[in-house]
């Protein structure tokens, strides 16, 4: 988390693992609650692992902001605050790799282009083809839609391919280049994360 004294260790520990493929999750803080130090690191920390990531140094850089979190989650108790977010975030990247290791019933994975190295995740459901981004990013340039459904909708849900095909197209209207994978799911409920990338250096 940018805002945290933890943060300024960052640089240094990556130097000793620079040659590795490195992977960086980003915790945006709630401006509206930190102090003006705390502003500052996050200021400083968030710039400069941009940059990094841009140029090729780091693998990716995926963004998460605590103030986007609770808008999908919903308020929360102050003292399970912090710890609702993290499982979010932990739900949303484990999810994203386990389904990496299934077998997709349609669809393919997402190759993002080389410079497309900062990334965010939303969260999607069925009922509205809504999704809610866990990072507001700026300048979306590609997405890949990740389909968990159950085998009750995969069997008898005739509008679900229709559902996925206006995601698409409407991704195409505003330049943005997009693919889908959908996973059968063991559980009754269906839903979806999308990948969002860009190349473009975000804002504070």
């Amino acid at each position: 988390m940018g805002a945290g004294k933890v943060a300024g260790s960052t640089l240094r520990i990556l130097q000793t693992i620079k040659n590795k493929k490195i992977n960086i999750i980003y915790i945006y803080p709630d401006t509206s609650l930190a102090n003006p130090a705390e502003l500052k690191r996050n200021k400083v920390v968030f710039n400069v692992l941009q940059q990094f990531t841009r140029s090729g140094l780091l693998n990716r850089m995926y963004l998460f902001s605590n103030k986007e979190i609770i808008n999908t989650i919903g308020d929360q108790p102050i003292n399970m605050l912090y710890k609702m977010i993290n499982k979010q975030i932990a739900n949303s990247i484990e999810t994203l790799e386990w389904l990496k290791t299934q077998k997709p019933v349609f669809g393919s994975q997402h190759e993002s282009k080389e410079i497309s190295r900062i990334c965010t995740v939303s969260v999607g459901n069925f009922e509205n083809n809504d999704e809610k981004m866990l990072f507001l990013l700026d300048n979306v340039s590609e997405s890949c839609y990740n389909y968990s459904v159950s085998k009750n909708q995969l069997e008898k849900n005739k509008d679900l391919l229709k559902i996925i095909k206006e995601k698409i197209e409407n991704d195409d209207k505003n330049n943005i280049s997009s693919s889908f994978v959908v996973y059968t799911s063991e559980h009754n409920q269906s839903f979806f994360y999308s990948l969002k990338f860009t190349h473009y250096i975000q804002e504070n």
